[in-house]
């Protein structure tokens, strides 16, 4: 058996600390129920539910969802 990898894809978690300094004066849309994720940015955990459009190359975290 082998065993699957996740796909590491465009969509990143961000933590609210991030998305303030990111995105200044914009209130995000969040996901409700959010499981502990790391932030794509800063690599902190985060239950915020904020994700954003970002190629996973260019950010030091990326995750797989």
């Amino acid at each position: 058996m082998s065993k699957k990898s996740k796909k590491i894809g465009f969509t990143q978690p961000l933590c609210r600390m991030c998305w303030d300094r990111e995105t200044p004066n914009r209130e995000p849309h969040v996901v409700l129920d959010e499981e502990w994720m790391k932030c794509c940015l800063c690599g902190q955990s985060t239950l915020d539910g904020i994700y954003i459009r970002v190629d996973p190359k260019q950010v030091p975290f990326p995750q797989a969802l």
